[in-house]
């Protein structure tokens, strides 16, 4: 599998790895190392970086179906007060 972080800067080269969390009991809780993270204060913040990252996703055809991607995107947000 191929993984980009994809509110990194473009000429980023950090090695991405999905590894599977050792504190899991049916080792099937994964997480990915090296990603981004972000501090956002307000929803504008927000929309910029979903924004981007949904711009940076590479998508394109497959034999199967010209509109499908075979890419999938995950966001993870943290609250905190």
């Amino acid at each position: 599998e191929k993984l980009r972080d994809l509110i990194a800067a473009e000429n980023s080269k950090k090695e991405l790895k999905i590894m599977i969390d050792p504190e899991s009991t049916t080792m099937k809780d994964h997480y990915v190392t090296g990603l981004t993270e972000k501090v956002v204060v307000d929803a504008d913040d927000y929309l910029e970086f979903i924004t981007a990252g949904a711009e940076r996703r590479k998508v394109g055809a497959t034999d199967m179906n010209a509109v499908s991607s075979r890419s999938h995107s995950v966001l993870t947000i943290t609250v905190e007060q």
